[in-house]
């Protein structure tokens, strides 16, 4: 085990937390703002409203469908 391996089992290192960005009912629109760029609107498909990606709610659910608790 390498030295970095052993340094994030230590402090308990994940990866795969979860946030909006991970969670099945985030999505993201395309939108076009008064300048014309492409801005991305990312929301919650389940509660309808406008999300931050490494923000978190009790309604998350992995892709697969897992919850936390």
């Amino acid at each position: 085990m390498s030295k970095l391996s052993q340094l994030k089992s230590k402090v308990h290192y994940q990866e795969h937390v979860p946030r909006c960005s991970t969670c099945k009912h985030f999505k993201q629109k395309s939108m076009w703002v008064a300048t014309g760029a492409v801005a991305w609107v990312k929301h919650c498909e389940m509660h309808g409203f406008v999300v931050k990606t490494h923000a978190c709610c009790d309604s998350w659910e992995s892709p697969a469908g897992e919850v936390t608790c």
